[in-house]
């Protein structure tokens, strides 16, 4: 992102009149403007003066906005103002993010495989510690995975099946979302990409549940970060005098981004640290890793 001094300082003008002060706090106005001058990139401020040829806008007090873009060779400038709207760089802000998470969206197909992929090695990894308690760890956290990536309307949900597990998940209206045969002999995790742009987040990673009516807290469309479970979820039997395990999910992992989180996939290393997170409770103490 790029800015100037002179965009900076319109932006806090503007931000505190007092018909915004419904909206927003004057200590907001100010964290927000100095947020930008930290993080963008501050471009020249042109000093009125402009280069022959350059594009114009039909307000002037707007053509330093052109001008820093191009001394920026900015690939866009985003904004709403009609003004703009002729202009070949120009996108409104919904143009912007549509297009922004088109290109986050194709990452994904190399960015998961390299995150997952670096979870799964760094966990076998610490399988093979000789301070890990063995008998403890659950057969889920062991084998190989199918990893299921599926674009919704509103983020992505990302779900691990043992791949030995025959998967069939189907929706409310019996049409079937997933099916993947089981494979005992697989040697390796592999990676599966779908998209139900019809559908949100909240209503696949139910569907996905396996019928033990454990949700995610998420609303539809309603950005949430990133929520999930990092193991598969179970629910008992307490009827008797013993409680007995009477349902378990099918996956053993499930993770649901929003629009603005797909980012969480990119640091392969965050992966490693989850792994390692994940085996914390099976390393017996006071031992040598």
């Amino acid at each position: 992102m790029v800015v100037s001094y002179d965009l900076l300082h319109e932006l806090e003008t503007v931000l505190l009149r007092d018909k915004f002060r419904n909206k927003i706090t004057v200590a907001d106005v100010l964290s927000y403007v100095e947020f930008l001058h930290e993080r963008a990139t501050v471009g020249p401020s042109s000093g009125g003066q402009y280069a022959p040829g350059d594009l114009a806008v039909p307000d002037p007090d707007d053509q330093y906005l052109v001008q820093l873009a191009h001394d920026a060779q900015a690939d866009c400038i985003v904004s709403g103002d009609p003004h703009f709207r002729d202009l070949p760089l120009a996108q409104t802000p919904s143009e912007f993010v549509t297009a922004l998470v088109a290109g986050q969206y194709e990452k994904l197909t190399t960015q998961i495989p390299e995150f997952y992929g670096a979870y799964f090695s760094e966990l076998r990894n610490q399988l093979e510690r000789p301070d890990v308690f063995a008998e403890a760890v659950p057969n889920w956290m062991r084998g190989y995975k199918r990893v299921v990536t599926v674009r919704v309307r509103d983020g992505v949900v990302v779900v691990h099946f043992p791949r030995e597990l025959e998967v069939t998940v189907e929706g409310d209206d019996g049409t079937t979302l997933l099916r993947f045969p089981s494979e005992p002999d697989a040697v390796d995790d592999t990676h599966e990409f779908l998209t139900f742009p019809e559908k949100s987040a909240s209503a696949l990673a139910n569907f996905i549940g396996g019928g033990g009516g454990i949700e995610i807290d998420i609303e539809p469309d309603v950005a949430w970060g990133v929520k999930g479970y990092d193991k598969p979820q179970q629910m008992a039997d307490t009827s008797g005098e013993l409680a007995e395990l009477s349902w378990q999910s099918p996956w053993t992992r499930i993770v649901a981004a929003d629009l603005f989180s797909l980012i969480y996939f990119s640091d392969p290393e965050s992966a490693k640290e989850q792994a390692r997170r994940d085996m914390e409770p099976y390393i017996r103490r006071g031992e040598p890793s």
